[in-house]
């Protein structure tokens, strides 16, 4: 999993049910069997190409720049991902507009 996802994820929880609530939540994710993979240099690259092509925001970026990298299938909520072409995509039912301004 994309380390920057752990951004995305404190954030998400913390908007709704507070910093407390976001860290034991991410302790507990933690604890599971998964690895958190930092960005290397050429995806941060290919990320910012991404970013010059399309309207996403830079955690998006380099989420899906690392997902390409390794043909990884992405797991997501996000309409924004639609547009990039080449990356493997399951989507999961989309946020509310109102959700995805926060």
């Amino acid at each position: 999993m994309s380390q920057i996802s752990l951004l995305e994820i404190a954030k998400a929880i913390a908007d709704e049910r507070g910093e407390r609530a976001a860290r034991e939540n991410l302790e507990l994710l933690r604890e599971l069997a998964i690895t958190f993979v930092p960005a290397s240099d050429e995806q941060w690259i290919s990320a910012g190409l991404l970013r010059s092509q399309l309207n996403l925001s830079t955690a998006d970026a380099i989420i899906a720049a690392q997902a390409m990298a390794i043909n990884a299938e992405l797991v997501h909520k996000d309409p924004e991902f639609d547009a990039v072409q080449g990356l493997k995509q399951r989507r999961l039912p989309y946020k509310t507009k109102s959700a995805r301004k926060r």
